[in-house]
């Protein structure tokens, strides 16, 4: 299963909820089945308010067949599709525990996670001597990903 998002509240007396959207890819769509406290829910509706979707189910016509829903994860059984992907485009789980290189093929550490910013993301590694460091996730710093590793161009005061 996928964590794609959260019910924050209930939206209006039709049975919206608003859901905060944690997915890269388009996993809200009509007709998609979503899975909420291992209870299956089929969508009916999905439309944005700013940053927020507000999403009814088939069957949930008003606010009090919806108000158990609040705060609840939201998860998928679907996997994203790499045709999906544009080219320079990752599927950030993907990158998590692969190892890192530098230019010269010496082995580096191991991406841990990745953090959002402003720009975009920080790739968070573990170096060989257990200690962290960030990599800007950008075309400057990241020169190749393959299947088995990722190189990056190291720069004074990067590592």
């Amino acid at each position: 299963m996928y964590l794609i998002g959260k019910v924050l509240k209930t939206h209006g007396v039709r049975g919206e909820v608003k859901v905060d959207n944690y997915s890269d890819f388009d996993r809200f769509k009509v007709g998609h089945i979503i899975t909420i406290n291992h209870k299956d829910y089929k969508i009916k509706s999905v439309r944005s308010q700013n940053d927020i979707l507000l999403i009814s189910f088939v069957g949930f016509n008003n606010l009090d067949d919806v108000l158990h829903l609040r705060g609840n994860l939201i998860y998928t059984n679907v996997g994203f599709d790499e045709d999906e992907l544009e080219e320079d485009e990752y599927h950030i789980p993907s990158l998590i525990d692969k190892p890192v290189f530098n230019e010269e093929n010496q082995l580096l550490g191991n991406v841990i996670t990745f953090l959002e910013v402003a720009n975009g993301y920080l790739m968070e590694i573990i170096k060989l001597d257990g200690k962290k460091a960030l990599i800007p996730f950008r075309n400057e710093f990241i020169k190749d990903i393959s299947d088995e590793k990722i190189i990056i161009k190291v720069i004074e005061g990067l590592i």
